[in-house]
C-alpha cells in the first residue's frame, strides 16, 4: 500500500466520522431559528395545536392543554400533521397531588440553566437575542425567588453555552452535570420559544401571562419516567393555574434527559411577548413544584429509587455523564475497525492476504503509515535505508 493510499484513507476517516458527528449534531436539536417555526394541526380538523420553533419531526407527540394526546404522521414543510390517539386521564394525577404547604426552609435543593443564555423578549428589550445575556435569565431569577421564597435552596446557574446553534446543548450538557454533582432534587433548563403570540399569551383578570410548553426528548432512554413527571407538573399547575401550560411536547432529541430523568425542559412564552408576562408565569409555575417534589424538607418521590428507571430496565446512572460518549466512542472503533478490515480485504483479495497483513501492522504498516519512518527500541525500520 503506497503512501497515497495510505494518506487517501486516514482523510476518508476523518471526513467520515467529521461529518457523522455533524449530522447528529444539526439533526438532534435544531430548534428556535429567527423567525421559523412549526404549525402543528389536527389532521381531521385542521386546527391549530401548537406552534413551536422546536424542530418537529414525523413521530413527534404532544398533549394538548386539555390532555389530548396527538401523534404527528406527516410533515409538508413547516406545517405538521397530527392525528388523535387518545385522552390522557388527569383526575387520576390531581388526586395524587395534595399540594402541600411548604414549611420551614433549606433542606431541597433545585438548579436551573439555560442550555441558550442568548434567547430575549422583543417587546421589552428589543430583540430576540442578547448573547450571554439574554433576558430569558431574568425569567430564571423571577423562577428561582418563586422557588426560595417556598422554601427551597435554589442553585440559579447562568453560564453562558452560546452561540446558540446545534451545539448549545452539547455546551451546556458539561454545566448539567457539574449541577448534578450536587445531587438537585430536579433540574430545569429554561427557555423561550419562538412563534407567534397568539396561542401563548393568557389573559387573566385584566392580567396578561405567557404559556408554558414542557418538552420530552423522545431519544432520552428514560423518557416514561421523564414523561411521568411532566405530566405531574401539567396536572400540579393545572390545579391551582388552568390553561397555564399550553401542553407537553413529545420532541425528537434527548435534551440532556438521559443524565438524568429529572432534567426537564420548559418554554416560558415566546419573543413576541414581554418579560413581565413570562416572569409572572414563572412565578406561578414554580408554585407547582412543592406538589411534586414535597416540601424543601421531605423526601423527593422517586428519587434514587427504581421507579426512576423505565419498565425492564435498571435504574440509570443518574449522575453519570459518561454512558453516552463512551457509547458513542465504541462505536466510532468498532465502524473504524470494520471500514479498515474491509479495506485490506479488497486491497489483498483474500482472507489469508488479509491475515499477513494485519501480522505485519505493527512491524511494517502503522510505522511506515503516509510514508512516515519511525525508530523503535533503537532500531531503525528494515526500510529506512530504501529511497
Amino acid at each position: 500500500m503506497n503512501s497515497m493510499k495510505r494518506c487517501g484513507l486516514l482523510a476518508f476517516y476523518w471526513l467520515f466520522f467529521h461529518f457523522l458527528a455533524l449530522a447528529n449534531a444539526e439533526t438532534i436539536h435544531q430548534d428556535h431559528q429567527p423567525g421559523v417555526y412549526y404549525t402543528i394541526v389536527d389532521s381531521a380538523t385542521n386546527n391549530v395545536l401548537l406552534e413551536t420553533g422546536l424542530e418537529t419531526t414525523v413521530g413527534d407527540e404532544f398533549i394538548t392543554e386539555d390532555n389530548k394526546l396527538y401523534h404527528i404522521s406527516r410533515l409538508v414543510g413547516y406545517l405538521a400533521y397530527a392525528d388523535y390517539v387518545r385522552e390522557e386521564t388527569a383526575q387520576a394525577w390531581r388526586e395524587a397531588l395534595a399540594l402541600p404547604a411548604a414549611n420551614g426552609v433549606g433542606g431541597k435543593l433545585i438548579s436551573l440553566y439555560h442550555s441558550h443564555t442568548d434567547e430575549s423578549y422583543i417587546p421589552s428589550d428589543g430583540t430576540a437575542s442578547i448573547r450571554g445575556n439574554g433576558s430569558i435569565m431574568k425569567v430564571g431569577d423571577a423562577f428561582a425567588e418563586k422557588l426560595r421564597s417556598l422554601g427551597y435552596t435554589v442553585n440559579h446557574d447562568k453560564t453562558s453555552h452560546d452561540p446558540h446553534d446545534a451545539n448549545a446543548y452539547i455546551r451546556s450538557r458539561r454545566t448539567a452535570v457539574r449541577l448534578l454533582s450536587e445531587q438537585p432534587a430536579a433540574l430545569f433548563d429554561i427557555h423561550r420559544d419562538s412563534a407567534p403570540v397568539t396561542g401563548y399569551r393568557l389573559a387573566v383578570n385584566n392580567e396578561l401571562y405567557a404559556k408554558v410548553v414542557i418538552v420530552v426528548g423522545r431519544a432520552n432512554p428514560y423518557m416514561p419516567t421523564t414523561l411521568d413527571y411532566a405530566k405531574r407538573l401539567k396536572a400540579a399547575t393545572d390545579a391551582q393555574y388552568p390553561q397555564l401550560i399550553r401542553g407537553i411536547f413529545f420532541a425528537r432529541g434527548h435534551y440532556n434527559q438521559d443524565i438524568n430523568p429529572r432534567n426537564i425542559l420548559i418554554e416560558i412564552g415566546t419573543e413576541g411577548l414581554t418579560l413581565d408576562e413570562s416572569q409572572k408565569s414563572a412565578s406561578l409555575f414554580a408554585e407547582s413544584i412543592p406538589a411534586v417534589l414535597g416540601g424543601p424538607q421531605d423526601p423527593t418521590p422517586g428519587v434514587g429509587s427504581a421507579e426512576a428507571a423505565p419498565p425492564g430496565k435498571a435504574t440509570p446512572a443518574v449522575f453519570n455523564d459518561n454512558s453516552v460518549p463512551w457509547r458513542n466512542l465504541l462505536w466510532l472503533v468498532g465502524i473504524a475497525a470494520v471500514g479498515g478490515i474491509a479495506y485490506l480485504y479488497i486491497s489483498a483479495g483474500s482472507w489469508r492476504s488479509v491475515w499477513q497483513k494485519l501480522s505485519q501492522l505493527r512491524g511494517l504498516e502503522f510505522t511506515n503509515l503516509c510514508g512516515l519512518r519511525f525508530f523503535r527500541k533503537g532500531k531503525r525500520h528494515p526500510d529506512s535505508d530504501k529511497e
